[in-house]
């Protein structure tokens, strides 16, 4: 926001410090740290001042909009006789830096004062947002540091006056308490000193502000586990604590990774149907669905592999997908992978489909999108892994490829048609490892032919390669075939 201002605006400092009164010194450096162990306690306290408020208001038995403006009387009486609690402390700070408004004033102890505003300004503050109103409590919180700052500078000056900690300590010692209140509210040392040094541009306070800031953040954190905008994120389930992994599993929904593209068919889809679509669209998994499109359950190649050979006698017109349906669990687009996560310890199932409320089938959710989101949330780069079954194990299980390696099925085309596969060039000329060939059959479907050098390939089959993707691409337009999208 400063830098958009300087931009815009001007290249002004938000307060215009002197430079003679900018004290980079050693002495206005350990000053800063005692003053930043009270700034972190004075945080501390503020926090807890605003829970108690927003608590307080929460009991009352009035309307939510009565309490706003409950809230807002409190603040307004306070404000009557003491107008100084109004707005954001923008020109108490400056008049606190340009010594316009004294610290304590013995002779008049209801005067507006730094040690008046250290008590009225966070009370005001909690009857503002605790009640419900409208404002934050970032720049409270500097003002608050601010007094704090100008008192211990005050301090100082008549315990050690002797050490030369006159006007020049006061003017840093204000801004330092600034930086410390702001590190003791939010647990951000660093964000704290960025900001004030962009708020005065005065180089010179960067290491007294880093000290107190510092010192104000450790102390804060010591007394309380979290600071004030942590402690509300906690407060609604978010786990403020973990890792990057747990971070990626419960703040990613299954809406995110949800696929609306799922092969539908009707609940009364004969035995016949069902193996033909297998076959003709190399599936693995079809939805039931109702005219509603209610989810009903789930035909997996799995469940009916001991019919296919008898899917054009009476089984194929006799058994119907709901005969051979199972019904998975469903899952909450509004589920985070976190909650989802057991349902995939299920070997059977790759993928899951994902309803609404009413139970309308919205897409489905793979084993593979969800490890793949996990390797791009956790490892910061994608991931690509392909699935394989070992003959005689009906678990299937997964193999990470290399980076910057895909599974692709080639077409055979009328480039490759009446060759044999090691005469196709596909590994010498374009680098790539044929694992397999398709073919369809239309007894028993998809059938799948280990690699052979000698195999003659026919137009309408496929060849199942690796490789790198710019060795798919150029090997895609030497043959003839599709570009990949």
């Amino acid at each position: 926001m400063l830098l958009v201002m300087r931009a815009l605006l001007s290249d002004h400092p938000v307060y215009d410090l002197p430079v003679a009164l900018a004290d980079g010194s050693l002495v206005a450096a350990l000053a800063a740290l005692p003053l930043g162990v009270a700034c972190g306690g004075a945080a501390v306290a503020f926090q807890r001042l605003l829970q108690r408020a927003s608590a307080a208001f929460a009991a009352l038995a009035l309307p939510s909009a009565v309490k706003p403006a409950l809230g807002g009387l409190l603040v307004g009486a306070i404000g009557l006789c003491w107008p100084e609690v109004f707005g954001n402390g923008f020109h108490e700070v400056a008049d606190l830096l340009a010594g316009r408004l004294p610290t304590f004033d013995p002779a008049r102890l209801l005067a507006a004062s730094a040690l008046l505003l250290f008590l009225l300004k966070p009370v005001a503050t909690a009857c503002s947002v605790g009640s419900g109103g409208q404002g934050g409590v970032f720049t409270p919180a500097m003002m608050v540091g601010a007094t704090l700052g100008a008192m211990a500078a005050a301090v100082l000056n008549r315990a050690a006056s002797a050490a030369g900690l006159g006007a020049t300590t006061i003017q840093t010692l204000t801004i330092v308490g600034m930086g410390g209140a702001l590190a003791g509210v939010t647990h951000a040392p660093i964000t704290a000193v960025a900001l004030l040094f962009e708020m005065t541009q005065r180089p010179a306070l960067i290491v007294p502000l880093a000290v107190g800031a510092v010192a104000a953040s450790l102390t804060a954190k010591f007394l309380a586990r979290d600071s004030l905008y942590t402690e509300r994120l906690r407060a609604r389930g978010v786990p403020v604590d973990a890792g990057i992994e747990e971070l990626a599993l419960r703040q990613t929904r299954i809406g995110d990774l949800l696929d609306r593209e799922v092969p539908l068919i009707a609940p009364r889809t004969s035995l016949q149907e069902i193996a033909d679509r297998f076959a003709r669209e190399h599936l693995d998994v079809l939805y039931v669905v109702d005219e509603r499109r209610a989810l009903q359950g789930i035909v997996t190649l799995h469940d009916v592999k001991e019919f296919l050979n008898r899917s054009a006698g009476a089984a194929g017109r006799a058994v119907i997908a709901h005969d051979v349906m199972r019904r998975p669990a469903a899952l909450d687009p509004k589920s985070s992978l976190a909650d989802v996560l057991d349902h995939f310890d299920e070997p059977d199932y790759d993928e899951l489909p994902v309803v609404d409320a009413e139970g309308a089938l919205l897409g489905r959710v793979t084993r593979r999108d969800l490890l793949s989101t996990l390797h791009l949330e956790v490892l910061g780069r994608p991931s690509l892994r392909a699935k394989f079954v070992i003959e005689g194990d009906d678990h299937a299980r997964y193999l990470e490829l290399p980076r910057g390696f895909e599974m692709a099925r080639l077409p055979v085309t009328s480039a490759l048609a009446g060759k044999r596969l090691g005469d196709t060039g596909l590994r010498r000329n374009h680098h790539l490892v044929v694992l397999a060939i398709l073919r369809s059959d239309p007894e028993i479907g998809e059938q799948r032919v280990a690699f052979d050098p000698d195999f003659k390939l026919e137009e309408g089959q496929q060849v199942v390669v690796m490789g790198r993707r710019e060795d798919l691409d150029a090997a895609r337009a030497a043959i003839g075939a599709p570009a990949k999208r």
